[in-house]
């Protein structure tokens, strides 16, 4: 990860986490990220689970979609990113109804069958194996739950300075889930980046 520029690693050394390049993808993604959220089905007053939730950049658009009765548990393996999560959140009129707790994201923070719906955004490349994470974030839900996963899509990209190793991962994490997927019989609905 050498080529990375050091303002885009987090604590951890992960690529393209770094809090400040955070915020500013999330805010250039801004139109098409509500968008995405307004076209997902979320129930009133529904139990999100946002994993790898980083700063805590989705939570104001899950807590619109779900309703201030429901409630958003945001997990992350980053302790930066959750200080940071939480002072976003100070003051804020969803401020009751969301927590945000450090953890790996295949053994979540609460009791399997209790969580209508998990989403995760842009974090498969980040995991050593996505699709058994993934796999294993099913047992949290609810019968009848959702896990909506959002990942970028490099098919039509090229980054520069990137980490070659690490574009890899998220080509091979993303073959792999649609072969899952695919194999189990999960339907497709739409891809965003």
């Amino acid at each position: 990860m050498a080529v990375n520029n050091p303002l885009h690693v987090n604590e951890g050394g992960l690529p393209l986490n770094a809090i400040e390049w955070l915020e500013t993808h999330h805010r250039c993604k801004a139109s098409e990220r509500v968008q995405m959220i307004r076209d997902i089905d979320f129930k009133q007053a529904s139990y999100v689970v946002d994993a790898g939730c980083g700063p805590g950049l989705w939570t104001p658009l899950l807590a619109r979609a779900i309703g201030y009765q429901g409630r958003i548990l945001g997990v992350d393996v980053s302790t930066e990113a959750l200080v940071t999560a939480y002072k976003r959140l100070h003051g804020k009129r969803y401020e009751r109804m969301v927590k945000y707790k450090r953890g790996l994201l295949e053994q979540l923070p609460v009791p399997y069958g209790s969580v209508d719906l998990i989403f995760s955004a842009n974090v498969s490349q980040y995991l050593p194996e996505p699709v058994t994470t993934f796999a294993a974030m099913g047992r949290y839900l609810v019968p009848g739950g959702h896990l909506i996963m959002k990942d970028i899509d490099f098919g039509t990209m090229c980054f520069h300075n990137i980490d070659k190793a690490l574009q890899a991962r998220v080509f091979q994490s993303r073959e792999r889930w649609e072969q899952l997927r695919v194999d189990a019989g999960y339907s497709f609905e739409d891809s965003w980046v």
